[in-house]
Formats: C-alpha cells, structure tokens, sequence
C-alpha cells in the first residue's frame, strides 16, 4: 500500500487554506504521520507535543520533537501537563491531552492512530465488557468542539509504518510505557504478538461493528424522526425506551452510554414531580427537562450578536421589562418555553407596550419593521422548540442597513 497516496486521498476534502495540526509524541506512529504531511505539502502543518512530565524520557522525546520539527521547518507547540502518580493514569493522560488540543487555535487536529490501535481498542472494551461502545471506538473522524479530530491511518497496519520510517530513515523514540505490564492495552499488544488469533479476534469485531454502526445509524435517520425525536425526547411518549435515547444522545452529542445508563437517566428524569426542572450533567453536556421534553442546552446560555431595529422602538430582556410579568409568565407557559430560555428571548417595545417577543408573539394590532438577528446564539439555532416563522424575525444582516435602524448589541 502506498502510504503518502493514501494519506493524501484522506485529508483531500480539507480545505487548503486551513493549516493542519500534528499530535506529536516523537513515536514512530506521528513521526510518519507527520513526515507525510509535510511531504504532500498541499497544507500548512504544525505540531504540538505534550510532555507528560512522568519519567525521563519524556525529556528526550521532546527534545527529539523540537530537532525534527527545526530540521524540517515545522512549527512546533510543546506544552508540558501534570498527571497524578497513581490512578487511571491512561485516561488521566488522555483527557489532559485532548484538553490541551481544544485550547489550540486550529480546526484540524490529526492523529497517528492505525489500524493495529482500531483491533487492540476493539479487543479491550470487549475484555472491558462495553459492548455498547463497540461500534464507535475509534472514528475515522469526529467534531468535538468546534475541532476536527482525524486518523487519516486507520486502515495501515503497524508494519507498513515501520517500513515508511525504515525506508525514509526516519528517527524515533520509543516510549517504555508501551510495554508496562499493568496497562490493559499493553497486556493485549504482547499477547497478539504471540497468538495471531487475537489479530482474528479484532478483524470479526471491526466488521461486527461496522455493521451495527450501519445499523443504529439507519435507526437515527429513520425511526427518531418518525416518532418526533428531532431536538428533544419526550420521556412519556408509548415508545420511550432506554435504548432509543441512548441513540439519541449519540446522535446530537457523540456521547456513548449503555443502555443501563440511559435507563437511570431516563429514569432520574421519569421520577421528577411535572413541575420539577430536574437536570443530569453527562461530559461537557447538560441535559434538562421541561415537563415531558429533554433537550440539550450548554451549562448556561449565552446572549450575543447584534439586533438591527426600527429606531421607534426598543428592546430589552425580561428581566429588564416592568409591569408585563403575568403576561409574560403565560406566553412562556403556551409555548412550552424552557425556564432557562426566558429571560434570553428578546422581547420588542413602544411605549412600555409589548410589540413582538422573538419567534414567539406579534401584537395583533401592530406592524413593525423586519428584525435582523446578526450572528444569533447557539441557542437560538438550536432551539428545540418551533419559533415563529413570519418575515419579522431574520438572522441573516441585509447588505444595507436603513439609517433609520438602530443597533442592540446583546
């Protein structure tokens, strides 16, 4: 297999004009990985290397990552993490690792990962016993953020990268730890090369998940539409079962539960009085409740962009409005607004009277100019509940604004 082809037809669909950043770790994996990239040339590439300051070597493979990377006129990032001596050190590592890549100023990150690492990963959740996670261990690709995390190697086995870096003379460092015993993935790289069946083992369980992954994705684009499970789910509804929300979630978040979680979710929401505002953080995702709805919402909400409006009147917030509570409290009820949304609607005014509240009420009796919500918040993109769809609300700027609009920045 000729690897810098593949590796080219991998990052093909990358636009060009966005630079592409290396997770180096001065192993042979992101040596080659890195050495390709910068043999294509059709990107910008840069690295960053994250010194896990455990042992001495890290010392060396860092200095190795800064000789390369001058050698060959890349720019190089090192940025040093601290790890506690005891614990899950692997996961520890790992989440520190991806904390420091979503801080990066870069839309693609690539990663070194190979198709050995895809059979070794699907070996070990099934000795873990997490079948549910089976199908998505280790994506060609996923957005986490506004990052996107890519293995352009997942289909070239280790001996070809070692040629690749045999061939070209590539230097490298080998990390000790990818040899200690007490790390499950290590235990299971040792065995393989001694039994080739656990080889056979990781090719039946990549196939088996690629089929449920065709088969759960057919669910999501088939079956949650069909039963109105878009932005939100309704824990009441004849067909809520543990097993559709947990696709739910995955949908919309990449988030992967067990089927035993989703239940105790469901579960913690299920049991709340209808009137409660019950919450469950899971990762970075906040799930809420509004009477039999559960929808995603960030740990708060924010309110930005600008607002184009007729001079003639004004706009504000509720918690900026006097002597419209009740009314407001029963709109908000009739459209099944979430409590934490309604002091973020904008709400427009004339004369102390309610004119329009965005995408939920217009004045019978009045006509106002269109509003144009520049750069709305993330919210208001993805609200889960329908907004009015008249010509008044728009988020798209006209190319002239009247003199006789006015500007509320949020």
């Amino acid at each position: 297999m000729d690897l810098l082809s593949h590796v080219k037809h991998q990052i093909a669909h990358i636009d060009t004009k966005h630079p592409i950043t290396v997770a180096l770790s001065g192993g042979v994996d992101s040596m080659v990985l890195l050495h390709i990239l910068n043999q294509i040339g059709s990107h910008t590439i840069n690295a960053v290397h994250i010194h896990h300051g455990l042992q001495s070597i890290n010392d060396q493979m860092q200095a190795h990552c800064e000789m390369f990377c001058k050698q060959h006129q890349i720019d190089l990032k090192t940025v040093p993490i601290q790890l506690p001596k005891t614990g899950n050190i692997e996961n520890e590592a790992r989440t520190a690792r991806y904390q420091v890549f979503s801080k990066l100023d870069t839309q693609h990150v690539c990663l070194a990962h190979h198709k050995n690492d895809v059979y070794e990963t699907l070996i070990m959740r099934l000795y873990q016993g997490r079948l549910y996670s089976l199908p998505y261990a280790m994506p060609s690709s996923r957005m986490k953020g506004h990052q996107n995390y890519f293995r352009p190697m997942l289909a070239i086995p280790k001996t070809t990268i070692i040629a690749y870096a045999l061939k070209h003379k590539l230097p490298w460092v080998e990390d000790p730890s990818n040899h200690s015993a007490p790390f499950l993935r290590n235990r299971i790289r040792k065995l393989s090369t001694l039994n080739l069946e656990l080889d056979t083992i990781g090719h039946l369980l990549h196939r088996f998940s690629k089929t449920v992954v065709k088969f759960e994705n057919s669910l999501i684009r088939n079956i949650l539409p069909a039963i109105h499970c878009k932005e939100t789910f309704d824990i009441q509804a004849p067909y809520v079962h543990p097993y559709l929300f947990r696709l739910w979630l995955l949908k919309h978040t990449h988030i992967q539960i067990s089927e035993e979680k989703a239940r105790y979710i469901l579960t913690h929401f299920q049991s709340a009085k209808i009137d409660a505002q019950p919450e469950y953080k899971i990762e970075h995702v906040y799930l809420r409740r509004f009477k039999t709805k559960v929808f995603l919402t960030p740990k708060t909400i924010d309110r930005t962009g600008t607002i184009y409006h007729d001079h003639s009147y004004t706009l504000a917030f509720r918690n900026q409005v006097n002597g419209h509570g009740h009314f407001l409290k029963r709109l908000f009820q009739q459209k099944r607004v979430p409590h934490i949304y309604r002091n973020h609607m904008p709400i427009v005014l004339k004369n102390n009277e309610i004119i329009a509240v965005w995408g939920l009420y217009l004045h019978p009796h009045r006509h106002i100019q269109t509003l144009y919500w520049n750069n709305p918040p993330e919210f208001i993109e993805n609200y889960p509940f329908p907004l009015l769809k008249e010509d008044l609300f728009q988020y798209t700027k006209p190319e002239n604004i009247k003199d006789s609009y006015a500007q509320f920045n949020c």
